[in-house]
């Protein structure tokens, strides 16, 4: 009787991929010793017999199996022949190839789909970037065209309501001066003192409606060369300076080209809101810095200073924190300085006013 088994590899593991199984046809065993005693002499010969053809067999069948190339099975397709049919095993791999590329198609798709919206996401990106500022562009239009009207209209209400007041404010002025002259006969210390008291409200009164009238009226600049140390101390000599204020400047003779009545009038208007801020007791100082191409005039006081809050707003117009302030003297300085190419600026701890004016060579005057 024939017996099959498979050969098992000395130690080794092997891939069933790559190792050719080895069959044996008969078992491989050594030659049966005869029992003399329960068999006869004719059937131990037959199984001796028997024994050695089924040996030799098997070591033929090893040599042969030991001869053959051992090739791995690296193809898929020989893969698929070992466990699949072989036109079974073509047809699937047929299959599996359609699908690759159909699988390959369809990725192709959908990387140019992706690149397509990805183009048109960028389109509509920059598109969007671009109607935000065109939109952008108009909102400030729009904002500084109402703003403009609104100025205007604010402009002409209080043009007509500025010469209402002033007509019969420059009578009460006259009253007053006239009360004066008396009153220097009489010697009336309550007089004198009320007297005083009008005639600084008929000041603060005109000198709100001359600010008004300023802002409103916009007017040209008369360019003369002048010099920036009388400019000053003719703005310090306009002032109504109370006795426990002290104003100090360190200002050389300095040529320079503007209008001279426009910088005299701001440098008057920060010297009066130094002097309320310190509440009539303290020292406000002015130094006069040059630099290559400006000249810095820098006015500090020993006030509180300004709130962190209110800090941007004081240049704008119509912002004030005074009771009887019509804030446009701030707005006014701004409009005059953007007008002569200089600018102003604001700081805290000490409060310092730096006005910035461009500077003109001497030889050029």
């Amino acid at each position: 009787m024939r017996k099959y088994m498979h050969k098992e590899s000395e130690g080794k593991e092997l891939d069933p991929l790559d190792e050719h199984p080895q069959t044996l046809l008969f078992k491989n065993e050594e030659p049966t010793k005869i029992d003399s005693g329960s068999k006869s002499n004719e059937t131990k010969e037959k199984e001796q017999v028997e024994s050695n053809i089924s040996k030799t067999l098997n070591e033929i069948i090893d040599k042969a199996l030991a001869n053959t190339p051992k090739k791995p099975q690296k193809s898929f397709s020989k893969y698929l022949e070992k466990y699949i049919e072989p036109e079974k095993s073509k047809e699937v791999l047929i299959t599996l190839q359609k699908e690759i590329e159909i699988e390959k198609q369809i990725q192709a798709e959908i990387k140019q789909s992706i690149e397509t919206k990805s183009k048109s996401l960028k389109k509509a990106r920059t598109e969007l970037i671009e109607n935000q500022k065109k939109l952008d562009l108009v909102i400030e239009t729009e904002i500084k065209n109402f703003e403009n009207n609104r100025l205007e209209l604010i402009g002409k209400m209080s043009s007509k309501m500025a010469h209402d007041i002033r007509n019969p404010l420059s009578v009460l002025k006259m009253q007053v001066d006239l009360m004066k002259l008396k009153q220097k006969k009489q010697e009336d210390e309550i007089m004198s003192s009320s007297i005083t008291r009008m005639d600084k409200a008929i000041s603060d009164i005109t000198n709100q409606i001359n600010d008004v009238l300023t802002f409103i009226r916009q007017p040209n600049l008369e360019l003369i060369s002048c010099d920036l140390k009388d400019i000053i101390n003719n703005s310090i000599e306009q002032l109504q300076i109370p006795d426990k204020v002290t104003i100090t400047q360190s200002v050389d003779s300095r040529m320079i080209r503007c209008d001279m009545t426009k910088i005299k009038g701001i440098i008057t208007n920060i010297l009066h809101n130094g002097i309320q801020a310190i509440n009539g007791e303290g020292e406000i100082s002015i130094v006069v810095e040059e630099n290559e191409k400006t000249i810095d005039i820098k006015i500090t006081d020993s006030g509180p200073g300004i709130p962190e809050n209110i800090m941007d707003k004081i240049f704008e117009p119509m912002f004030t924190t005074k009771a009887l302030g019509t804030g446009l003297g701030l707005a006014s300085c701004v409009q005059f300085l953007d007008m002569h190419g200089g600018t102003i600026k604001v700081k805290n701890n000490p409060t310092t006013f730096t006005i910035t004016l461009p500077k003109i060579h001497p030889s050029t005057i």
